[in-house]
């Protein structure tokens, strides 16, 4: 295999060529005639002040060009200092809006579920009050649906998770509202558990109070039917008693007989 070839790298800009220096051409001594040193030292300082006079304005324009390139990068960083600025400026506004917008969903939530609480808390205590008052309407309407199409338990189980159930949509939530749905599900979750305990308690106090309802009943009825019982025995006797005597009364003696009859008749229905 050939390798690739590298890619050919970027030629350098060429540097600016500095400006020509003045030549000055060096005094030459003429031939055959008398040689002026004053002349040739003169001549010789106007060059070394000319060469001078070029290197001072070349210092002063790259000290100009410098003084320029660092007004330039002042500028440039006051500017991008006021961007950064401003850029601060607008997060924290977004970011102050964005608290505002999350303290006034939470008083909003709060609000709701506290009086979602006091709701589900009155119909608690109106359940409770009516449930005593209901029981035999409760009754003779079960009795009622007895005659149709009996619905079985699965199917009222059904039922009920269906109408409690909750869709579940959270494809389009960002991580904001995922914190919010995952609290908000929570919530419901302890409220479900806070009922079935309710549930549960109502259950074991109604079971407890129909288990006793047979024995308080049999107590009742068996007191009541052996006094009665007892009271029967004693008007039997009596009447047995008084039966025999009459046997043997005579038909004109029972009008002797007849007023211990009547006051015997009277603490017979005292004693009952």
């Amino acid at each position: 295999e050939v390798a690739p070839e590298a890619a050919p790298e970027p030629e350098p800009e060429p540097e600016p060529e500095p400006e020509p220096e003045p030549v000055v051409d060096a005094p030459k001594i003429p031939d055959g005639e008398k040689v002026d040193f004053d002349d040739i030292q003169k001549k010789r300082q106007n060059k070394d002040l000319v060469e001078l006079q070029a290197l001072i304005d070349a210092h002063f324009e790259h000290r100009k060009k410098e003084e320029e390139e660092l007004i330039a990068l002042k500028e440039r960083i006051e500017k991008r200092r006021a961007e950064r600025a401003e850029q601060q400026r607008v997060r924290a506004e977004k970011e102050k809006e964005r608290q505002a917008r999350r303290e006034e969903e939470r008083r909003i939530r709060e609000e709701s579920d506290a009086k979602k609480k006091a709701d589900e808390e009155a119909k608690k205590k109106s359940a409770l009050s009516n449930m005593g008052s209901n029981y035999s309407s409760h009754l003779q309407r079960a009795d009622q649906k007895r005659g149709g199409k009996k619905e079985t338990e699965r199917e009222k189980k059904k039922k009920i998770l269906a109408a409690r159930r909750k869709q579940l949509n959270i494809d389009h939530l960002n991580e904001d509202k995922l914190k919010e749905k995952i609290k908000e599900l929570h919530d419901w979750m302890t409220q479900l558990e806070s009922e079935k305990f309710d549930h549960m308690e109502r259950l074991k106090k109604q079971k407890y109070e129909v288990s006793l309802h047979p024995c308080w009943v049999y107590t009742t009825v068996a007191i009541t039917v052996g006094v009665l019982k007892q009271k029967v025995q004693v008007c039997d006797a009596i009447l047995a008693t008084w039966r025999r005597v009459m046997r043997k009364i005579s038909v004109t003696n029972r009008y002797f007989i007849f007023p211990f009859l009547v006051w015997q008749g009277s603490m017979g229905k005292s004693m009952s």
